[in-house]
C-alpha cells in the first residue's frame, strides 16, 4: 500500500487497509511508538504487537468499515483528524462511532498515526452480549462465513 503524502488521505488509507482485512497493512499506517486510547477511562495501549492484537480482534467482529472525516486540521508536521466511522457486519451497520487521531509527517514525507482514540473498542470487545449476538449472526450467515 502506498503511504499517505497528505493528512487528508489517512482516513481513506485506513478504510482501505481495514477492509482488506490485512493487519499488516493496517499496522503500516501506525508509527512504531503510536498510542491508542481504547475507552473513555483513557486506558491505552502502545506497540505494534498490541495494536496488531487489537485490530485482529476487531476484524473478527466487523466485516468492513466506512468512514468520513469531520475535521482535518494540519499544522507543519502534525495533524488532527476527527472521523465518523460505521462498523459493518455484512450490510448492517453494527455501530457508528467517532474517532480522533493525531498523525505526523515522518522524515520520509509520508504521514503515520502517532495516536488515536478508539473509545468503543473496550465496550465492543469486552461486552459478552455484543460479541455473542454478532458472532452468532456471522457464524450462521452463509453470506458472511467466519474463519
Amino acid at each position: 500500500m502506498r503511504q499517505a503524502h497528505a493528512p487528508e488521505a489517512m482516513t481513506q488509507k485506513f478504510v482501505t487497509a481495514f477492509n482488506s482485512k490485512r493487519v499488516d497493512i493496517i499496522l503500516s499506517l501506525y508509527a512504531s511508538d503510536a498510542v491508542i486510547v481504547i475507552d473513555s477511562d483513557r486506558h491505552s495501549l502502545s506497540g505494534k504487537d498490541n495494536i496488531r492484537n487489537l485490530f485482529s480482534s476487531i476484524l473478527r467482529i466487523c466485516d468492513s468499515i466506512q468512514a468520513e472525516d469531520t475535521l482535518c486540521m494540519a499544522h507543519k508536521d502534525l495533524a488532527i483528524l476527527h472521523t465518523k466511522v460505521d462498523l459493518r457486519l455484512g450490510p448492517e451497520i453494527i455501530s457508528t462511532q467517532k474517532m480522533g487521531a493525531l498523525i505526523r509527517r515522518e522524515p520520509s514525507g509520508h504521514w503515520l498515526y502517532a495516536g488515536a482514540t478508539i473509545p468503543w473498542t473496550k465496550v465492543m470487545l469486552g461486552d459478552p452480549a455484543f460479541l455473542a449476538g454478532h458472532h452468532a449472526r456471522a457464524s450462521h450467515d452463509p453470506m458472511h462465513p467466519r474463519a
